[in-house]
């Protein structure tokens, strides 16, 4: 009887560990995931290993593939010249201190490429020229569509490719916003500041290059093209190895570390109305939310504060004071800058201020971003949306346009942009 139970034992036993070997070394089919993360080690559809692995092969000793993964400030160095940095994601974070080190290390002659959807308006605003900055920011154009046609510049002309690229999420091409960045900066700054060097579409730029010192910065806004989905092709190949022929021949440092999502850059863009922005004046909590690990320490960390609370806190409670309601210091803010202008006898700066502000309101009250040269429809739009007439809205870019135009302006063209912008705001619903 007990051989008997022993040999079914013994019988059940290798059926277990046949059916576990079974399941355990059964092909199984992989599931990729369809979300753009741009990681180096990643496979999936929107991963960059290929490319990571392209670049490594053509690597040497002299000139190595490093990857950062810490702060620019321990990673880039300043002493040498012919250097490459790459960053390749959504959008870019960098403090204070790895913003300023990545200026010096373009200053001394390296070379920086930025492949991202939104741009790092902090640091571009710094590298551009100021005299082409007055009345905009580094902020991108959008268009909607499924499928987009991607070529390169040449001396002005436009060298058409085949290369066309779509975003695909699970077989199905989807919907979604390009970038491009807005021809005013082109027309403003000369061709050895600022050069585009490649379009997405119907001669949309969303590939250019500012020179900074004795280095350059390369900017492009498709990051898709660089993805393991595009590179498995024959044109996506030929396509990234175009751009990165603008690298120099030495070392390549590539930053994983600084990749924010989309969401989190537009909002560092937006906040701080035009003026030089830093981290905290969005607050760090976005961004330790953003990151699982962070995230998981702060809400431990709000856990056993709460825990600490429960247990340890008395049961009376003092008297709670009367705070004294906050203060909207804005307008003062605006007067003095207004005296100021006013007397230095700037005249054209003070147009362009209350321009800068206008724009800004529009934004803020309507969710409503104006172009420099808005279409009917776009007028139409924003008539709608603030209740005023369409010959209004026109009167002031037409008056603000010539006022651009000027090196200097009267007081009394000065008064008279004054008086339809209070028109403006006072007609306005």
């Amino acid at each position: 009887m007990n051989n008997q139970r022993n040999f079914y034992i013994v019988i059940g036993i290798v059926a277990a560990g046949l059916l576990v070997a079974f399941i355990a070394f059964w092909p199984r089919q992989k599931n990729y995931s369809w979300r753009e993360r741009y990681r180096l080690e990643s496979e999936d559809p929107y991963g960059l290993k290929l490319l990571y692995q392209t670049l490594e092969r053509s690597a040497s000793e002299e000139n190595p593939v490093r990857v950062i993964n810490d702060t620019l400030a321990n990673n880039l160095p300043l002493d040498s010249a012919g250097s490459n940095y790459i960053f390749i994601g959504q959008g870019i974070y960098l403090d204070s201190l790895s913003q300023d080190h990545l200026q010096s290390f373009i200053r001394a002659g390296n070379t920086a490429l930025f492949i991202l959807r939104t741009l790092p308006e902090d640091l571009l605003d710094i590298i551009y020229p100021d005299e082409c900055a007055e009345s905009e920011s580094f902020y991108p154009n959008e268009v909607r569509d499924t499928l987009v046609n991607l070529s390169f510049l040449k001396n002005g002309e436009v060298l058409y490719s085949d290369y066309t690229i779509s975003q695909v999420r699970k077989k199905e091409i989807i919907y979604r916003e390009w970038s491009y960045l807005n021809d005013y900066f082109f027309y403003c700054s000369s061709e050895d500041t600022l050069a585009a060097m490649g379009t997405l579409g119907e001669g949309r730029i969303n590939f250019f290059r500012l020179r900074y010192g004795a280095g350059s910065v390369y900017v492009h806004l498709t990051p898709l093209a660089f993805t393991n989905y595009q590179f498995i092709k024959p044109s996506g190949r030929d396509y990234v190895s175009q751009v990165f022929e603008n690298l120099s021949d030495g070392p390549i440092y590539w930053d994983d570390y600084n990749q924010i999502t989309d969401a989190l850059a537009r909002s560092l863009n937006n906040s701080g109305s035009g003026y030089r922005k830093t981290f905290d004046s969005q607050g760090p909590l976005q961004y330790i939310l953003s990151q699982p690990s962070l995230a998981w320490a702060w809400y431990l960390t709000l856990t056993a504060a709460v825990l600490f609370l429960l247990f340890r806190a008395k049961r009376r409670q003092r008297i709670i004071p009367v705070l004294a309601e906050n203060k909207n210091n804005s307008l003062e803010f605006i007067q003095m800058i207004s005296q100021l202008y006013l007397s230095q006898n700037d005249h054209r700066k003070l147009a362009l201020q209350k321009m800068r502000l206008w724009r800004n309101h529009l934004r803020d009250r309507y969710q409503f971003n104006l172009k420099d040269q808005p279409e009917a429809e776009e007028l139409e739009n924003l008539a709608a949306k603030t209740g005023t007439s369409i010959e209004l809205i026109e009167q002031i870019l037409a008056s603000y346009k010539s006022i651009y135009r000027s090196l200097q302006i009267k007081e009394t063209k000065l008064r008279d942009f004054h008086q339809v912008l209070n028109t403006f705001y006072q007609t306005s619903k």
